[in-house]
C-alpha cells in the first residue's frame, strides 16, 4: 500500500499519540456533559446554592473543558501538515509533558464531578442504552464494509513494523488475532447487551405523569402557577413539597432555607438563612415566590420559547401557597397529590404534632383519599386508611406483597430486571424525577406505572415511544444485517477477483 509506504518514512508520528489520546479523552468528556444538558438547570441550581453564588456551572464546565480540546485539535491540525509537507517533526516534549497532566488531571476531575452528580451521571448509561441499537448498527456495518480492507491492511501492516521485539509468526498470529477479537467482540455485543426498549411483551400502556413540584421547569416550583401549569400540560397529578410555619400552618417550599425561590433577602434581609419553618405564614405571604424564575429563567424556559415573556411576567408576586390553597385546587381539578413532607428543627413548636396537621388538612379539605399519594407511616394508615401508601427502594416484591403498601416510589433506583419483575407482579411503581424522552421511554417499556418529571409538557404528546421491538425482532435484525452484509462483501470480494481473471 503506496500510503503506508509513505507513513513509514516520515519521522516524528510518535510526537502525535499523546496529543491524540488527549483529543480523544477531551471530546469524550464534552460530549458525555452535553448529554446530561436536560439537567443543566438542575445541576446549575444545586451548585449555585452549595457556594452560594448564582452562577452557570455546566455552561463554565464546557468552556474549561474546550480549552485542552481546542488546544489539542489546533495542535494536531498544524502537526499533520507540518508532517505531510516537510516528511518530519518533532514537537517540544513540553506539548507531550502537558499532555499527559491533562489528561490525568482531567479524568481526576470528572471522577470527582461524576460523583458528586450521583444520579445525574448515571443519565449517560442510559442513554447508552437507548441509542446502543443504532450506535452498532452503524459500527458493525462499517465494519463490515471494510472488512476486505481491514484483512488486507492487517496482512501488510507486519511488514512496516519492526521486528525487534517479535518475529514475523507471532506477530501475524497477533495482528490477525487483534482484527478477529475486535470483530467478534463487536459482532456479539448486540446479543449480550439487549437495549431497554427491546421488550418480550406487548408494550404496556403509557406511564402517567406526575408533575414534580408542579410543572417546575416552565413555572415557579411548588406555588399554584406551577399547579395550573401542570393541568395545561395534562399532567394526572403533581408532586408538593410541605413545611409547617412556626404557627402551625403547612405551606409549601423545598428548600430548608427562603433564599432560591424568594425575595427573602429584600423583605427580611436579616433572616436571610434562617429555616423556613421558623417563619410565621403572615411573613411568608409576604414574600415574591414567583421573580425569581422570571429573571433567572433557570431551565431556559424563555429562552427556548417555551413560554412567552408575557406569561412570565404573570409569575411576578406569585405567593408561596399554603396547603389549604394547595388542596384546594387539586381536589377541584381532580388531580393526585403526591406529599414530600420535610423535616423541621427539632425545637420547632408543632415539631411533634406534624402530621396530625397534615391528617387534619387532608381530612377538611374534602379530597378523594385515594388521590393523595405519601409516605407509608402507621399513624397516617390509623386515621386515613384509603390513602395511597408508597414505599421506597429498599422494599422487594415479596415485602411489597406482605406490607400495606400501596406503590413504590423510587428515584429510578432499580435494575431493568427489578423494574420487570416489578411490573410482572403487578406492583405499580413510580419513578422520580425523569426528564429525557429517552429515559421516559425505556420506563414505558419496562412497565412503570408513574413517572414524576419537572417537564410533563414535554410528555404530553408522546403516543409511543421513539422506538421499541420484541426480542425476537431485535435478534432477527442483527441475523439479517450480518448475513446481508457479509454476503454482499463476499460477493463483491468474489466479483472483483473474477474480473481481475478476465482481465
Amino acid at each position: 500500500m503506496v500510503w503506508l509506504e509513505s507513513l513509514q518514512q516520515r519521522h516524528g508520528k510518535k510526537w502525535l499519540i499523546i496529543p491524540a489520546i488527549l483529543f480523544a479523552n477531551m471530546l469524550i468528556i464534552e460530549i458525555g456533559f452535553l448529554m446530561l444538558s436536560s439537567y443543566f438547570g438542575d445541576i446549575n441550581l444545586i451548585v449555585s446554592d452549595f457556594i452560594g453564588v448564582d452562577i452557570n456551572f455546566m455552561l463554565l464546565v464546557l468552556l474549561i473543558v474546550a480549552l485542552p480540546l481546542t488546544y489539542t485539535g489546533l495542535f494536531l491540525i498544524f502537526k499533520v501538515k507540518k508532517l505531510i509537507k516537510t516528511g518530519s517533526i518533532k514537537p517540544h516534549l513540553i506539548h507531550s509533558i502537558l499532555s499527559i497532566f491533562l489528561i490525568i488531571l482531567f479524568d481526576i476531575l470528572v471522577y470527582i464531578l461524576i460523583d458528586q452528580l450521583g444520579g445525574y451521571a448515571i443519565t449517560l448509561i442510559h442513554l447508552f442504552d437507548f441509542y446502543f441499537l443504532f450506535i452498532f448498527l452503524v459500527i458493525n456495518l462499517l465494519l463490515i464494509c471494510s472488512l476486505y480492507f481491514v484483512l488486507k491492511l492487517a496482512l501488510v501492516l507486519q511488514n512496516y513494523l519492526s521486528d525487534t521485539i517479535l518475529k514475523p509468526k507471532p506477530k501475524k498470529a497477533i495482528i490477525l488475532g487483534c482484527v478477529v477479537g475486535l470483530y467478534t467482540f463487536s459482532f456479539a455485543m448486540p446479543f449480550f447487551f439487549v437495549p431497554t426498549n427491546v421488550i418480550n411483551w406487548d408494550l404496556p400502556p403509557k406511564p402517567d405523569i406526575i408533575a414534580h413540584r408542579g410543572a417546575s421547569h416552565i413555572a415557579p416550583e411548588n406555588t399554584i402557577a406551577a399547579a395550573e401549569m401542570t393541568v395545561v400540560s395534562r399532567a394526572v397529578g403533581w408532586e408538593i413539597d410541605v413545611q409547617i410555619s412556626y404557627d402551625g400552618i403547612p405551606f409549601l417550599m423545598h428548600d430548608n432555607t427562603l433564599t432560591r425561590t424568594t425575595n427573602v433577602e429584600e423583605v427580611f434581609p436579616d433572616r436571610t438563612n434562617q429555616d423556613a419553618s421558623l417563619f410565621n405564614i403572615s411573613e411568608l405571604r409576604q414574600l415574591d415566590a414567583g421573580s425569581w424564575f422570571v429573571d433567572k429563567d433557570p431551565y431556559g424556559a424563555l429562552a427556548k420559547g417555551i413560554i412567552t415573556q408575557e406569561q412570565a411576567e404573570q409569575y411576578r408576586g406569585e405567593k408561596i401557597p399554603t396547603l389549604d390553597e394547595v388542596l384546594s385546587f387539586t381536589k377541584n381539578n381532580d388531580l393526585l397529590i403526591d406529599f414530600d413532607t420535610k423535616g423541621i428543627p427539632s425545637d420547632h413548636p408543632y415539631h411533634d404534632s406534624y402530621r396530625e396537621k397534615i391528617v387534619e388538612y387532608i381530612l377538611n379539605s374534602g379530597i378523594e383519599h385515594s388521590n393523595v399519594l405519601i409516605g407509608y407511616n402507621e399513624y397516617y394508615e390509623q386515621q386515613l386508611p384509603n390513602l395511597m401508601f408508597t414505599g421506597g427502594n429498599s422494599l422487594n416484591v415479596q415485602q411489597w406483597l406482605a406490607d400495606k403498601y400501596d406503590l413504590i416510589n423510587t428515584g429510578d433506583g432499580f435494575t431493568n430486571d427489578e423494574y420487570r419483575a416489578r411490573f410482572e407482579a403487578s406492583i405499580p411503581v413510580m419513578v422520580y424525577t425523569i426528564d429525557t424522552v429517552e429515559r421516559f421511554s425505556e420506563l414505558w417499556c419496562l412497565g412503570v406505572k408513574w413517572v414524576k418529571t419537572n417537564e410533563p409538557h414535554t410528555f404530553q404528546n408522546i403516543t409511543a415511544p421513539p422506538w421499541v421491538m420484541t426480542l425476537s425482532n431485535y435478534y432477527l435484525l442483527w441475523i439479517l444485517v450480518y448475513i446481508i452484509g457479509i454476503s454482499a462483501v463476499l460477493s463483491l470480494y468474489f466479483l472483483k477477483i473474477k474480473r481481475s481473471q478476465q482481465d
